[in-house]
């Protein structure tokens, strides 16, 4: 299906709610400038990345181009991480266009397509670690998942279902703005039991997200201090509070002083597990994708992808 001779181009047509195959003839082009003959798919569906990611890493191809937000990198990074022996050389190239497009954010790509189009010509390899998660997916089986951002519990696992429904009509901050106050009216805090290692401990809370980068929600700083490449994950435990708490954390998501703030506790570890105190549906999201609930186990692959960067 492909020519391992050419850079392979994954496109989700209807992400950014449908804006992205509108803008693809012209993207096209400009992509072609770059990186000359290209291998162009669309995507048709949830999951069809996850498979034509597989087959070009099997066809050792050397770059994959993904053009969407970040479930469409998501999948991407999970067809790609399921070929065994893939070659060492492959590396991923984003243009983001989708409603967050986070993960760009944590590894600076530039939002506007012009700009982002450069790491073809003037960016580096940077290689990041991939955070592998073990949970109870939405048809109650055991799954297992590969992320590159940033998974949550609690609270945004509620906002990521929202999110998918606004996007069609709102974008960006706004759409995720717009899902944080709905479920925020309706979302009561969680108890849960958190354990790493041989430390084990129970809180209540509104939101727990296990971050390999540092941006999610549209522009939010919920990890200000997370490196995609150090080996460690950055948790950060937001505990349950009084609304009227929480409009100081909401301020400080963008103004990257959530750390400040008296109800967040932060800690760098390299493994996680988490399930429900009481028996509770918690809801989990990985890189802005609802996919299940607790129980889960996070853990890391250190050094397992190449990605490009703005040089």
């Amino acid at each position: 299906m492909f020519d391992d001779k050419l850079p392979v181009c994954i496109v989700n047509p209807q992400s950014a709610g449908g804006k992205t195959g509108k803008r693809w003839p012209r993207l096209r082009c400009e992509l072609e400038q770059y990186l000359g003959e290209i291998d162009v798919v669309l995507t048709g569906g949830e999951g069809d990345a996850v498979s034509l990611a597989r087959r070009a890493a099997q066809r050792n191809v050397k770059l994959i181009v993904v053009v969407g937000g970040d479930g469409t990198v998501n999948e991407v990074v999970n067809g790609v991480m399921r070929v065994p022996g893939r070659p060492e050389q492959l590396t991923l190239g984003i243009l983001p266009a989708g409603t967050g497009s986070d993960l760009a954010r944590s590894l600076g790509i530039p939002s506007n397509s012009s700009e982002a189009l450069r790491i073809f010509s003037e960016g580096r390899q940077k290689v990041v670690d991939v955070g592998k998660i073990e949970f109870l997916a939405l048809q109650a089986e055991r799954s297992c998942r590969y992320f590159l951002n940033i998974a949550s519990l609690g609270l945004e696992g509620i906002v990521d279902k929202k999110v998918r429904e606004m996007s069609k009509f709102l974008s960006g901050k706004l759409a995720y703005l717009a899902a944080s106050v709905a479920a925020l009216a309706t979302f009561r805090p969680k108890e849960v039991v958190l354990r790493s290692g041989d430390v084990e401990f129970r809180r209540t809370i509104l939101n727990v997200s296990v971050a390999n980068g540092r941006f999610f929600g549209g522009g939010m700083q919920i990890a200000p201090t997370a490196s995609l490449d150090d080996g460690l994950f950055e948790v950060v435990v937001v505990r349950g509070a009084p609304l009227w708490r929480l409009a100081g954390a909401l301020r400080s998501l963008y103004d990257g002083t959530i750390y400040e703030t008296d109800r967040v506790e932060h800690y760098r570890l390299r493994s996680l597990e988490v399930r429900s105190a009481n028996g509770q549906k918690v809801c989990l999201g990985i890189d802005g994708e609802p996919v299940g609930e607790l129980p889960v186990r996070f853990s890391l692959v250190p050094g397992a992808l190449r990605v490009l960067v703005s040089g």
